[in-house]
């Protein structure tokens, strides 16, 4: 589903004679010329590690390998809360030992559609013995590598994906699936054929990626 200073030394200084004769000696002069001690530079600080910073939605990139740094098949109860996109919710829908995982923004993107609608920028379809298996775009601000988002005509996803190939029918959407590996992405189209479809025709309603065939999230109780 992975972030010297320049040391300069000084050189021996060397105490010079002054100029003028020597005078003669019957023995040879063996003194040592005194030395200068060697300047010591300071120790270099030690690099410090940039702390982590959650990416913006915008920052996000959903393709066949996850959402940014969420990847299918990772464990998110491994990741750093600090910066992780996704936070846990234990006990969720009232159910004790009920664990899922939300994305770590307050965006609700249906709200104004569907008044009451608890569904963030994304969800997460969890298994504790799989990790994560599938993560479903709701936002606008979230885009697939060729630009694809909620809100994308029909048009311009066939045109950035020409292996799209027709999965489903039902519920007021037709499904659309890009093979990929590890995991497949899919496209529910508006088909304005139920009352919540009906002013979304031909636009995407959600672009999702998982493993197998499809799996549901677990972001609605």
């Amino acid at each position: 589903m992975k972030r010297f200073g320049t040391i300069t030394v000084f050189g021996l200084i060397v105490a010079l004679r002054g100029c003028g004769s020597v005078p003669e000696t019957s023995a040879r002069d063996t003194s040592t010329p005194t030395l200068a001690p060697a300047a010591t530079a300071a120790p270099s600080p030690a690099p410090t590690s940039v702390a982590g910073i959650r990416p913006t939605l915008d920052d996000l990139t959903l393709s066949f390998d996850g959402l940014g740094p969420l990847r299918l098949g990772d464990d998110p109860r491994t990741y750093d809360p600090d910066v992780s996109i996704v936070e846990r919710e234990d006990d969720a829908c009232g159910v004790p030992g009920f664990v899922r995982w939300n994305a770590a923004y307050p965006d609700r993107p249906l709200s104004d559609t569907s008044p009451g609608n608890t569904m963030r920028a994304f969800s997460v379809g969890w298994a504790e013995d799989v990790g994560v298996q599938a993560i479903q775009a709701l936002s606008p601000r979230i885009k697939t590598s060729a630009g694809i988002t909620v809100g994308s005509s029909f048009e311009s996803l066939e045109l950035a994906y020409p292996g799209l190939e027709p999965y489903s029918t039902g519920s007021g959407r037709d499904r659309y699936s890009v093979a990929g590996s590890p995991g497949t992405l899919y496209f529910d189209v508006g088909n304005g054929q139920s009352e919540h479809t009906a002013a979304v025709v031909d636009s995407m309603l959600v672009v999702e990626t998982s493993v197998g065939a499809g799996v549901p999230s677990n972001e609605g109780c």
